[in-house]
């Protein structure tokens, strides 16, 4: 139950049905009895500056989650960007100051690792191929680079945003082996998909999926539906799918606590 007194986040999107985290967060906030909701706030790219300046105001709100399609432009609109954040170019985590400056990081990456890690999906070693150029796409490269993938292989129907974060990524790990090429997955033991599920829907090949072999792992980054249109035709070629709940799940706790969003002795668990 909604009070006077309860914290406010939210979770930006457009669309914000295909978005889990208000499920998965609210589920948490009434596990441990906190006074706080999460509400999803539908806004497209145009009515974005009004929002957060309108949010500044709001002084019950902890902070925010950013969703599809705004985790690049969202950090310009921030006080504060972590260097993590600013590297890879997008947040997803926003934390309101009492003076309403906002302070923002990014969580995609870590979440993908860990929630790959937690179920037996190898990513060191491996030659992994990339579907998509937002900020989740961004933060995913980064992440796979740094857990010590063998090559990344970005590609998908925006070449100048895959070439940009190619960059930003090589600014990152100048070693790392990584490059913009086909949709093709031929020799590619991890293929992720980062292009949303209404794209596939409109027609998007973002992956070759004919060329998938049973010896892939097939992930994807959205979690609504579970069966990703990537993931359908993937999993009809055999491939292990590697759910988007994963990725949530895995990072709910780190968004949780940058926004603010669970109480020191909560988090301890005294």
């Amino acid at each position: 139950m909604l009070l006077g007194t309860s914290r406010i986040f939210g979770i930006i999107a457009d669309p914000v049905a295909s978005v889990r985290t208000p499920e998965v967060m609210n589920r948490l906030f009434q596990e441990l009895h906190l006074d706080a909701a999460i509400v999803p706030i539908q806004v497209d790219a145009a009515g974005l500056p009004a929002m957060v300046s309108a949010l500044r105001l709001m002084k019950n709100l902890g902070g925010l989650v950013i969703s599809h399609p705004h985790k690049a432009a969202m950090a310009a609109h921030c006080d504060e960007v972590s260097p993590r954040a600013r590297a890879i170019g997008a947040v997803n985590a926003v934390r309101r100051q009492a003076d309403g400056r906002l302070v923002a990081d990014m969580t995609d990456g870590a979440g993908f690792v860990r929630g790959a890690e937690a179920q037996g999906v190898a990513i060191a070693g491996r030659r992994v191929l990339l579907a998509g150029a937002g900020g989740a796409a961004a933060s995913v490269a980064a992440a796979v680079v740094e857990a010590g993938a063998a090559s990344l292989t970005l590609t998908g129907p925006d070449e100048a945003g895959m070439r940009e974060i190619a960059g930003r990524v090589r600014r990152l790990f100048p070693d790392a082996d990584i490059r913009v090429g086909s949709p093709d997955p031929a020799g590619h033991g991890l293929v992720i998909n980062a292009v949303s599920p209404y794209a596939w829907q409109s027609g998007v090949r973002a992956v070759d999926t004919s060329r998938m072999t049973a010896d892939m792992v097939a992930a994807d980054t959205y979690s609504i539906p579970e069966i990703t249109p990537f993931l359908e035709l993937a999993m009809r070629r055999g491939c292990k799918p590697h759910y988007g709940r994963f990725m949530l799940d895995s990072q709910i706790p780190l968004i949780a606590d940058f926004i603010g969003a669970i109480p020191n002795h909560e988090r301890s668990g005294s």
